[in-house]
């Protein structure tokens, strides 16, 4: 599962690239088209895209294992080939990674959590959880 060698793909490896190919492993997690499942795939995907240096040929089959449901079926005809990897992250990012869909999905936690109408520290704590899910989803999808 790790290299054999210094190389990923065609791309000659670095040292930390190797020993992050231990680490960080090529697992992705299974992203399923939830805009909650959004955020942990694609940073997933880039973080360790660029950590262990992962080829366009590794990356494919990562997506291939890693989507399923809407998110398989909206980009099925595209990872068929390396040639498509790029094309099928811009349409992943368009319909399931847009900022007004996972805001909308976020105030609805929100309103949920706040018509739980307890006082108790829990509730309070979800409330709490819910707002800062809103918020760091609404930050993370208007920085570049």
């Amino acid at each position: 599962m790790y290299p054999s060698n210094t190389y990923a793909g065609s791309t000659l490896l670095s040292q930390s690239q190797r020993d992050a190919w231990k680490s960080v492993g090529k697992e992705l997690p299974t992203f399923s088209g939830s805009p909650h499942q959004w955020w942990l795939f694609i940073s997933s995907f880039e973080h360790s895209t660029a950590i262990c240096g992962f080829s366009d040929d590794e990356n494919l089959l990562r997506l291939q294992k890693a989507l399923k449901g809407d998110a398989v079926e909206a980009v099925i005809s595209l990872l068929l080939l390396p040639s498509g990897l790029k094309e099928g992250m811009a349409t992943l990012k368009l319909r399931f990674g847009r900022p007004d869909v996972i805001v909308a999905v976020g105030e609805t936690a929100v309103v949920n959590v706040y018509r739980v109408g307890s006082t108790t520290t829990p509730a309070t704590q979800r409330f709490i959880d819910g707002i800062q899910w809103v918020v760091g989803r609404f930050i993370g999808s208007i920085q570049p």
